[in-house]
């Protein structure tokens, strides 16, 4: 019974760490933020976001069969300045392009998420689970509330509000930011 309860603790603790990992990661905070503005822009704010934990879901399952992804951070870092960019200059889109692109990206940010903690619990299945649920849960609220959000304070329904506009080149800056540290991080070495 005392194994029991050290293994739920365990998990609560996962939980946890699942939810405060996007907090504490600002390249993902922001694009999850974008993630939940492009849903509002295309009408599937509480649905669309789905798709981004889902391709989340498939990176945990990636780190756990030992499988290692190219330029992980550079991918993130384009991901915020597309995400930018789509908000920006927002036209209807099919959103079936949208959700298979957050499948993709969400590899991405859950492999450098999952990173870290799948070295030191890969064994124990229960406690990954609580972390990934923990993070999807908090995804999901934070995306939503941030679509939610535009919905109000824009004007109904007009994607060229001048809120969405500033915000898309908010995120999109912070990609370009991103990825200039990343070349200057590659070149940098190459000099000295």
């Amino acid at each position: 019974d005392v194994e029991r309860s050290r293994g739920l603790g365990d998990v609560y603790k996962r939980q946890l760490s699942g939810i405060a990992h996007p907090l504490i990661g600002f390249d993902h905070l922001f694009f999850i933020l974008g993630v939940g503005i492009i849903c509002f822009l295309a009408k599937r704010i509480y649905v669309g976001p789905l798709f981004f934990v889902l391709g989340m879901s498939g990176g945990l399952i990636l780190i756990i069969m030992g499988y290692q992804l190219p330029e992980v951070e550079l991918v993130i870092s384009l991901s915020l300045l597309l995400a930018g960019v789509v908000i920006f200059a927002w036209k209807k889109t099919n959103f079936n392009y949208i959700a298979t692109a957050f499948c993709i990206i969400g590899l991405f940010h859950e492999w450098a998420f999952g990173e870290t903690i799948i070295d030191q619990e890969s064994s124990n299945i229960t406690i990954v689970s609580g972390y990934i649920l923990g993070l999807s849960l908090m995804i999901w609220l934070i995306s939503s509330f941030s679509g939610l959000t535009f919905k109000k304070i824009s004007k109904l329904s007009d994607e060229n509000d001048s809120k969405v506009k500033i915000s898309g080149g908010i995120i999109a800056g912070i990609g370009i930011f991103l990825i200039l540290e990343d070349l200057e991080n590659r070149i940098i070495p190459l000099i000295v």
